[in-house]
C-alpha cells in the first residue's frame, strides 16, 4: 500500500471513500478500491483520483470520478446505473468491462482488455467505441484512431485482472478492524502498480504439476509465441522480455515474439 491519502489524511485498509473525496497515491505506493460486489479499481503510484459522484446500492452504482493524473485499472461486472471517468481530455463511460485509463498534463490513453468503452474527446467532440483488445491515445487537441492493444499492454492488463474481490463478510471485518491483513493483490502483480521489481521467484521443481504452480503463483496463462509454440504457467514481464514459470522450469522469451496470452482455464 505505501503512502496513500484520502484528502489530507493517510488512508488505512478498510477506509470508506465518499462523494467529494480525493484519493492520492505517493511514489512506490498503490491502492485497490472495491465497489461493493460490482468491481475493483486498482490505482497505480503517483495517481490523483477525485470522486464527483459515488452512489452504490446492492448491485447498482452511479459513479463519476476525475483522474487528474496517473493510471487506474477498472474491472467491473455489468450492473444498473452508470460508471464514468473524466480526464483533462476524455470522458470514458462503461457498464461492465476490464480497462485502464491513464492521464498526465500532455497525454493519456484508454486501453480495453474485455468488454467495450465509449470514449469521447472533450475538445474535438470525436467519439469512439473501444472494444476488447483495443486502445486509443489522447492529447489536448485530438484523439487517435483505434489501435490494437500491444502485447506488453495485454500482458499488463491480464495481470491486473487477477486482483481479487473480497467477500462482504471480510469487508465488514476489515472496516471494523483495520489491523487485519487481507491479500487482494497477488504478489506478482504489485510490480505493475508500483514499478518496483520483485525478487526472482524461487526455483521451480521440475516435478511440479500445473496445480502446484497455480497454488504457488496464482492463476496460470497460456503464452502463445508467433512461432506457434505454447508455454503454460505463470508469467511476468521484465523490460523487453517475458519470463514464464512452467512445470519444467523458467523460460525467458522476447516480448516481441509473443503472439497472444490467454487464460489457462
Amino acid at each position: 500500500m505505501g503512502e496513500v491519502f484520502i484528502n489530507s489524511s493517510k488512508a488505512l485498509p478498510g477506509d470508506v471513500i465518499k462523494k467529494g473525496d480525493t484519493l492520492i497515491t505517493a511514489e512506490k505506493s498503490s491502492a485497490v478500491i472495491q465497489i461493493n460486489r460490482t468491481g475493483i479499481i486498482a490505482v497505480k503510484e503517483k495517481t490523483s483520483l477525485r470522486f464527483n459522484e459515488l452512489e452504490v446500492s446492492g448491485d447498482s452504482r452511479n459513479i463519476e470520478f476525475i483522474l487528474d493524473e496517473g493510471f487506474i485499472f477498472n474491472r467491473l461486472m455489468k450492473s444498473n446505473g452508470s460508471y464514468r471517468i473524466k480526464t483533462r481530455s476524455v470522458l470514458a463511460a462503461v457498464r461492465g468491462t476490464s480497462f485502464s485509463v491513464s492521464s498526465d498534463q500532455n497525454r493519456g490513453s484508454v486501453k480495453v482488455l474485455n468488454g467495450e468503452v465509449e470514449v469521447s474527446h472533450v475538445f474535438s467532440g470525436k467519439a469512439l467505441s473501444v472494444k476488447e483488445g483495443e486502445s486509443v491515445s489522447v492529447c489536448h487537441d485530438n484523439m487517435s484512431n483505434i489501435e490494437k492493444l500491444s502485447v506488453d499492454d495485454s500482458l499488463l492488463h491480464q495481470k491486473l485482472d487477477t486482483i481479487r474481490l473480497i467477500t462482504s463478510e471480510k469487508m465488514d471485518e476489515l472496516i471494523s478492524n483495520k489491523h487485519i491483513e487481507v491479500e487482494v493483490v497477488p504478489a506478482d502483480v504489485l510490480p505493475f502498480l508500483t514499478d518496483v521489481k520483485n525478487e526472482d521467484p524461487a526455483p521451480v521443481d521440475a516435478k511440479m504439476t500445473l496445480g502446484d504452480l497455480e497454488k504457488m503463483y496464482g492463476p496460470l496463462s497460456r503464452v502463445v509465441l508467433s512461432s506457434g509454440k505454447i508455454y503454460t504457467g505463470s508469467f511476468r514481464q521484465s523490460g523487453g522480455s517475458i519470463e514464464i514459470i512452467t512445470v519444467d522450469g523458467k523460460v525467458k522469451v522476447p516480448a516481441a515474439s509473443v503472439s497472444r496470452v490467454e487464460p489457462y482455464k
